[in-house]
């Protein structure tokens, strides 16, 4: 892989393309920045594959550029919304607008997230990451992953508790 090998790229890009498009796209709310963030990304770490010392962390790697991408992106815009992952019909219409309350308020509670904290969450909740992996994606330590997961938890509770009780 670290060769430059075209088979190699394609079989990368084949497997964790999905999942870093997701990523970006819950990190931007936006189809086209999304796209453009993963090919950069992508682009990026084929620039600097000779850089990664584990090439079986690959993965964690391409998300580290990937939130770092976002994160700068986010900074200049802020998104409308999450991207809706829930695919079930609802049983009636007013469980479906009684859903899509609670979906709104939780997106918005996120959005209004900084950028290093919505990331955690995201990568925690969305990708069901460990602290350690987030860690490894972000680049830092452990506990700066605990701190800001667990900050974002108490402003998303001081945001959200009503629907929690």
């Amino acid at each position: 892989m670290q060769a430059g090998s075209a088979d190699a790229c394609d079989f990368l890009v084949g497997r964790y393309r999905k999942s870093i498009y997701r990523l970006a796209r819950a990190m931007t709310q936006s189809h086209d920045a999304a796209d453009d963030l993963s090919q950069e990304a992508f682009v990026q770490a084929f620039r600097r594959i000779r850089q990664l010392k584990k090439p079986e962390s690959f993965g964690p790697w391409l998300r580290k550029i990937l939130v770092n991408l976002c994160i700068r992106h986010s900074a200049r815009i802020v998104p409308a919304s999450l991207e809706d992952h829930e695919t079930e019909s609802p049983e009636s219409p007013s469980a479906d607008a009684e859903r899509s309350m609670v979906r709104d308020r939780v997106r918005n509670a996120i959005l209004e997230l900084d950028p290093a904290e919505r990331a955690v969450v995201l990568l925690y909740y969305m990708d069901g990451l460990k602290q350690t992996e987030i860690a490894d994606a972000l680049g830092c330590p452990v506990g700066t992953v605990w701190s800001r997961l667990n900050s974002a938890r108490c402003k998303l509770r001081g945001r959200l508790g009503d629907l929690i009780s």
